[in-house]
């Protein structure tokens, strides 16, 4: 791992279930998911850092599962209000 990240934290990843192929699938992060993200990840009570374009997480959040789907359901939420302005 790159010395610059801290111990701890790894890459966020957006992952989510294909309904019709039945797989998970990630897809990149965009600019409006770098905006989003860090406020939803300090609503949940965690940290964050950006290394090179791309959000590294606390390791405890990307295993609190509970948390980690209410996340991406927020992200998919606040996109839809961001996209329909």
């Amino acid at each position: 791992m790159d010395d610059s990240i801290p111990e701890g934290y790894i890459p966020f990843k957006y992952r989510r279930l294909n309904l019709g192929t039945n797989k998970y699938e990630t897809r990149p992060l965009d600019d409006l998911d770098k905006k989003l993200l860090p406020d939803i990840i300090k609503r949940g009570g965690f940290k964050h850092i950006i290394i090179n374009d791309c959000i590294y997480v606390e390791r405890e959040m990307i295993d609190n599962q509970d948390f980690l789907s209410k996340a991406v359901d927020m992200l998919d939420s606040k996109r839809k209000e961001k996209l329909a302005q």
